[in-house]
């Protein structure tokens, strides 16, 4: 009999649960605005930590999440997740898997009521606490215990309402308190006490996180609606404040991953970071010089990730251009990318290149002109001799 870890066999629980949904009904989606116009931005990992319980447990609901302020269209201002809520209900092949009603849409002024729901109290069991004058990065210590427990949310708040909320969800059970573990002001070193914290949590029990991903997060970006919290319950990974220049970039962090396997010759699977980072550039080669890769995170993740593949394209194709007839001495260069970033990060290596040829013209000219002057100056004498 071969033994499986836990977190290896989630990715077949989830399958075989969407599985039997679709032959015996669709899972019921429930939508829930957290505007932060009516939650206040804090209790919103609160909201996605559940998500991610939830949406691993429940054999019968799954959670989506709208309103969300950092998953909005940067060009047109519009709710990423609203769209993609109407795509959802749209498209016929997700139709055996996935009923929606407007009855199961809870106002952002009454999002609290997601807790009342059977199935919600069926999953969740325990909580996370966070005081609200704690550091930002102590999220990170949360999100791994929450991930190492399995059924947990985090719960940042002051104590007036962490009483409240806990009151009104009935979420009576707590996990040992993490308020006031990580309280430095200064971002660097509460990311550094995070991370400690991590590494004991991951010395003292690794059994119950994944090993072929880990999330990180930034030193700035923690406290803000961050984009994954909820995959990261989902898929219970370990997280930790990833920063290539931090101080303890070759002791704390290089232990933390330590627990992961790296890449190999023999084409061992590479496990991945997921989440966000401190500094882009030098925090991905960082982490590629160590034999990991990464990919950046995204909300609703713990429902997307659940969903087939859709077969075919999902949208229009352009046609095809009509052939033409070209004169021997015209040419056509295509330039292609790969993503979005190739093409702003080889924009402004182009921008770079510019400058400096515009600069060097420029001396150039500088350098010239003196000699220019005296040869329009010589071609002048000769002209009134």
């Amino acid at each position: 009999m071969i033994a499986m870890r836990p977190s290896l066999l989630l990715p077949l629980v989830a399958a075989a649960s969407l599985l039997a949904a679709a032959v015996a009904a669709p899972l019921k989606v429930w939508v829930v605005n957290v505007s932060t116009a009516e939650v206040p931005t804090s209790l919103v990992s609160f909201y996605q930590t559940a998500q991610g319980v939830i949406n691993r447990v429940s054999t019968t609901d799954r959670v989506l999440l709208v309103g969300l302020t950092a998953d909005r269209l940067k060009i047109s201002g519009q709710d990423a997740a609203a769209l993609s809520l109407a795509f959802l209900r749209a498209e016929p092949r997700y139709r055996p898997l996935l009923s929606f009603d407007d009855a199961r849409y809870i106002a952002a002024a009454r999002a609290l009521t997601l807790f009342e729901q059977p199935f919600a109290k069926a999953a969740l069991t325990h909580v996370v606490e966070l005081g609200s004058d704690d550091a930002d990065q102590a999220l990170y210590a949360a999100l791994t215990v929450a991930a190492q427990h399995g059924r947990a949310a985090v719960l940042r708040a002051s104590p007036s309402t962490r009483r409240e909320i806990l009151a009104r969800t009935g979420l009576t059970q707590l996990l040992p308190s993490l308020v006031g573990q990580v309280t430095a002001t200064n971002s660097s070193i509460a990311c550094a006490q995070a991370n400690k914290f991590v590494r004991k949590q991951l010395r003292r029990d690794a059994s119950n996180v994944s090993t072929a991903m880990f999330a990180t997060w930034g030193r700035s970006v923690a406290g803000k609606p961050t984009k994954g919290f909820d995959f990261v319950i989902y898929k219970r990974l370990l997280t930790f404040c990833m920063d290539a220049q931090g101080s303890d970039a070759n002791t704390t962090q290089l232990d933390i991953l330590s627990h992961f396997p790296r890449v190999t010759k023999a084409g061992r699977a590479m496990p991945f970071g997921f989440g966000w980072w401190t500094k882009e550039g030098k925090d991905i080669v960082h982490l590629s010089s160590l034999g990991f890769s990464w990919l950046g995170g995204g909300h609703n993740l713990a429902l997307y990730s659940q969903l087939p593949p859709l077969s075919g394209a999902p949208q229009p194709q352009a046609p095809l251009p009509t052939p033409a007839e070209l004169p021997p001495h015209v040419a056509i260069v295509v330039f292609s990318f790969s993503q979005g970033d190739a093409e702003s990060f080889g924009q402004k290596v182009r921008t770079m290149l510019l400058l400096v040829m515009l600069l060097a013209m420029l001396l150039a000219m500088l350098l010239l002109l003196p000699l220019l002057l005296l040869v329009l100056m010589s071609l002048l004498l000769c002209s009134f001799k």
